[in-house]
């Protein structure tokens, strides 16, 4: 599809789509989630509390909130400071200054609530600890999770958090990400290339995984149907059910595994993976095994860890296990199966929970091919962790319940979605540059559009021109083509030195064409907008 017919479709979509006028009144606005996702909660009038660098001088002017409360209900915030941090300071209620306040009509839980502050709050350069707590409903938030606890424009710098469900009083809960966005204007005089909007075409997630916490949503999958993973050749597709469980039998290897365990396992042929071809794999007593060498058998299952560290993972059955207790009655082995050379599995054997008495079983079947069984038999452990994760850094796709799966899961590659950033600022006299980022791969042309207005509402969406996910932010009154090189593209443009063009904006954004990539075979980053200014 050529550039001209596809640039001829996000005209036509922009004649045909009105979307209403944003409500809140600052100039910009920072979100931490976005879209808002919480999976966790305080208590009515709790608090949420980060850290917040001000680059340059800014007038925070509303504060756009995630609570628990139906949609309708009056809410609102106050918004306190301390110097420098807010670590340390959880519970001291003397470190604190109120600032100002706010109120709204709660939208509904993940949908953002916007309450505009009675008193804009003029913060001035430096670092601060910020607490918003909560007026006549709870906070909504989502837990940290070590890749989703920094966020950052140009006059802003957000570290999260910790929260408390009493203002500054008993132990805090941590990390916890406040669902929230910052509304801003910033100081006149400060030049600036600040992100508008979001991009689109990221790959799909590379893991998946469901969290066991013993309590609200305790382990079901004892003797359940099981899951196959098919190898791609570049990722995964996982199915519901799997082949029974193969007792050890003669020609099994007993790894010898005790408590906190790893034990180095030759594959009987190399296997493709998302961490290349291997030819052994690393057994943990505590119920994982990694593509990736490592010597350390970690013990604190967590989701963080699974989609963050450093290692290529099947999660079979990540639990604190002590397969070297007196109680357990198997143990830990491997084994060729004994009737198919193209399997190989890995058994913990009625295995039990350190400190533990009751008995687990379960299995990971490798095949030749690349792709890997889940089963469980009996088991008594109620909290734990199941999945698979490339790992380093991985995106969270969220919890799957694997009892309940029906069809198939397509896991993808990760792909990061193209991004618009400013390198260099819009100063009066010099060179505005921006730049794209994370070109996708076969991607065949891109073309960078220029405008004087944003679009307003959070831009139109595209999906009525085939392109789901993807908005268009600005109008496109210049564009100019730009070549694929690689994975990034600059974009320069001259300021004249005009004392009038101080204060103006230019919205930007890139349009990529990728073949085959959704229907109109072309996807979108998020807009940049640029304030000319003196400095």
């Amino acid at each position: 599809m050529s550039n001209v017919r596809i640039l001829g479709a996000l005209l036509t979509a922009a004649s045909l789509l009105a979307p209403a006028a944003s409500t809140q009144t600052g100039a910009f606005c920072l979100p931490t989630v976005s879209p808002f996702a919480s999976n966790n909660g305080g208590g009515v009038g709790g608090a949420v509390y980060f850290d917040m660098t001000v680059t340059g001088a800014v007038t925070v002017t509303d504060l756009l909130m995630n609570y628990s409360a139906t949609a309708g209900t009056p809410v609102g915030v106050d918004l306190y400071t301390c110097p420098t941090t807010y670590v340390g300071n959880e519970g001291n209620s003397g470190a604190w200054t109120l600032v100002s306040s706010g109120s709204g009509s709660a939208a509904g839980t993940d949908v953002p609530t916007i309450c505009t502050l009675t008193t804009p709050a003029l913060l001035v350069p430096g670092t601060y600890g910020i607490a918003l707590v909560a007026v006549g409903s709870a906070h909504r938030y989502t837990n940290g999770n070590g890749t989703n606890q920094n966020y950052s424009d140009t006059f802003l710098s957000l570290s999260l958090g910790a929260a408390t469900n009493t203002p500054f009083s008993g132990s805090p809960f941590s990390p916890r990400v406040a669902n929230i966005e910052i509304c801003y204007t910033p100081g006149a005089g400060f030049a600036s290339n600040v992100a508008l909007g979001e991009s689109c075409g990221a790959g799909d997630p590379a893991s998946f995984y469901e969290l066991f916490d013993g309590a609200g949503n305790p382990n079901d999958l004892a003797n359940t149907q099981g899951l196959t993973t098919f190898w791609t050749g570049a990722s995964y597709v996982v199915t519901p059910g799997a082949s029974p469980i193969v007792t050890p039998g003669a020609g099994a290897v007993n790894l010898g595994a005790g408590d906190d365990t790893i034990t180095q396992v030759l594959l009987p042929w190399p296997l493709q993976t998302q961490a290349g071809t291997i030819n052994d794999i690393f057994v943990s007593s505590n119920g994982y095994v990694s593509f990736t060498p490592t010597t350390t058998s970690d013990f604190t299952e967590s989701v963080g860890e699974l989609l963050g560290n450093a290692e290529t993972r099947i999660a079979v059955y990540w639990d604190d296990l002590n397969p070297g207790s007196p109680s357990t009655l198997g143990g830990v082995f491997s084994e060729q199966d004994p009737t198919n050379p193209n399997i190989f599995h890995v058994t913990w054997d009625q295995v039990v929970e350190f400190g533990g008495s009751t008995l687990n079983t379960f299995q990971l079947s490798i095949n030749a091919g690349g792709g890997f069984e889940l089963k469980w038999g009996d088991m008594s452990a109620l909290d734990g962790l199941v999945g698979y994760s490339p790992g380093n850094g991985a995106a969270d796709p969220g919890s799957t319940d694997l009892s309940a799966l029906a069809g198939a899961l397509v896991l993808g590659d990760d792909r990061a979605a193209p991004k618009l950033v400013g390198v260099a600022r819009p100063v009066l006299g010099q060179t505005m540059t921006l730049e794209t980022r994370d070109i996708p791969n076969g991607t065949a042309s891109g073309f960078h559009m220029i405008g004087t207005n944003a679009i307003p509402g959070g831009g139109l969406d595209l999906s009525v021109v085939g392109m789901p996910g993807c908005s268009l932010y600005v109008s496109a009154d210049v564009t100019l083509g730009f070549a694929i090189t690689g994975a990034t593209a600059q974009h320069s443009l001259p300021i004249p030195n005009t004392a009038a063009l101080a204060g103006l904006h230019l919205y930007s954004q890139s349009i990529l064409v990728v073949p085959g990539v959704n229907p109109l075979g072309t996807i979108a980053t998020n807009a940049v907008d640029s304030t000319l200014d003196q400095n």
